[in-house]
């Protein structure tokens, strides 16, 4: 906000307000958390905010929902949407906020949305963030980036091809006047492709201690598993739903990792608004056609199982489909996406390696005399001292589980150096 105003000094904030560099806050973070609160000024043509209510107004604003878009690449889906979107629901926009955090280096979504949205950016009604561009599209990652930077008391999650009507969000403004912070929503109309399967809002606080889990792989379950994992650790929460169609719960895999914790969510079902179609929508089993998905879903799936039910007396099936699914993506997958997805495409080291070690949390540190090698490490921690050598490589795995580290960042890893021309390595 305070940049589309375009009236902020950082450099004169922390020359006329010296305690701000002792507190260890950046001139806007320290503006727009406390400054503006007790009418600091804003540069030397503003000494004083206080004579600027529509500044205090804009900062000081606690909508009801946070609509949050994450987006790289997707300038065009977002120039079909946006527009639609702040006007839909413009009527609620004393109660609403969207954030569009755009992951790019180029700046051109950042500068379009700057460009055309001026008055919503001045007003708080929408904020944009910019962060540095991923290796790879990942939908956990991506969304984590909002995680801590809500201004509403609920996140509501939302594609960049996607449309929210006024009528969705009358609804869901209901619900929570209704019941408060003890649900979760999923917006899911039943119809696999039509976008809605992503939809999810639930209160911003258990969003934030939960949030998406960055193990998984790109994407699929990345929701459900959202879902999942605030009702592991809220137990006492409602799951909302659409009552067409199947919900995710009655899916035959989550019914069955429901049968296995002895535990059976409390459901309460909405009728579905009427919306518009996404601007990408998709056939209805795109998943299961595409078998780089359909091992990307068997893989978060089990992952899901495995945390939210340690002590299953399924584990060891859910380990056995996680390895499979894991060797099957490995597979399925090119050479370029592995490095990307496992290994945030970081440069490995041009000479080749005759072995790869992965360490895992809790299996010490223990390496072989083989040098040179590339150690794939897990543990969280620093190697010690002279556990390798010149010409070893570490490496820190982006995504991914130690239960399947042989077969997905071994084997993964293994498959980025052959495609290079490197000989098999032990």
């Amino acid at each position: 906000m305070l940049l589309h105003l375009g009236e902020f000094d950082p450099d004169w904030y922390m020359a006329r307000y010296p305690d701000v560099a002792e507190l260890g806050l950046s001139a806007e973070a320290h503006f727009t958390t406390v400054g503006y609160r007790i009418g600091r000024g804003m540069s030397a043509n503003c000494h004083s905010t206080s004579d600027r209510p529509e500044i205090s107004a804009a900062l000081s604003r606690r909508p009801e929902i946070s609509y949050c878009v994450p987006v790289m690449d997707r300038l065009e889906d977002l120039k079909a949407t946006l527009s639609k979107n702040l006007l839909s629901n413009k009527g609620f926009r004393e109660q609403v906020e969207f954030v569009v955090l755009s992951y790019e280096d180029s700046g051109a979504t950042f500068e379009w949305v700057r460009a055309h949205f001026g008055d919503a950016l001045r007003s708080g009604y929408l904020r944009l963030i910019r962060m540095p561009r991923l290796p790879v599209w990942h939908f956990g990652r991506a969304k984590n980036g909002f995680r801590g930077r809500l201004a509403g008391r609920f996140y509501s999650s939302l594609d960049g091809d996607n449309f929210v009507t006024g009528e969705e969000t009358r609804q869901l403004l209901s619900v929570i006047k209704a019941r408060g912070e003890t649900f979760i929503f999923h917006h899911f109309s039943g119809q696999w492709g039509d976008g809605s399967s992503g939809r999810i809002s639930l209160p911003a606080r258990y969003f934030d201690a939960v949030g998406y889990d960055e193990t998984f792989l790109p994407r699929q379950f990345d929701e459900v598993d959202l879902i999942l994992s605030t009702l592991a650790a809220r137990p006492e929460l409602t799951l909302c739903r659409y009552g067409a169609g199947d919900g995710v719960l009655e899916a035959d895999s989550v019914r069955g990792y429901l049968k296995g914790v002895k535990d059976t969510p409390a459901v309460t079902t909405y009728p579905a608004p009427k919306r518009p179609a996404p601007v990408n929508p998709r056939a209805g089993d795109y998943a299961a056609e595409d078998a780089v998905l359909a091992a990307m879903q068997g893989v978060n799936e089990a992952l899901s199982f495995l945390k939210n039910a340690p002590g299953s007396s399924r584990r060891a099936e859910w380990v056995g489909r996680l390895r499979r699914s894991a060797e099957a993506w490995v597979d399925a997958t090119d050479a370029r996406t592995l490095h990307a997805v496992l290994f945030d495409a970081v440069d490995l080291p041009p000479e080749d390696p005759l072995e790869i070690t992965c360490l895992v949390p809790g299996a010490g540190a223990n390496l072989s005399s083989v040098h040179p090698k590339i150690v794939i490490d897990a543990r969280g921690e620093p190697l010690p001292a002279g556990a390798t050598e010149e010409g070893d490589f570490v490496l820190h795995p982006a995504s991914g589980h130690p239960l399947v580290a042989d077969v997905l960042w071994r084997a993964g890893l293994a498959k980025v150096l052959a495609a290079r021309g490197c000989p098999p390595v032990s």
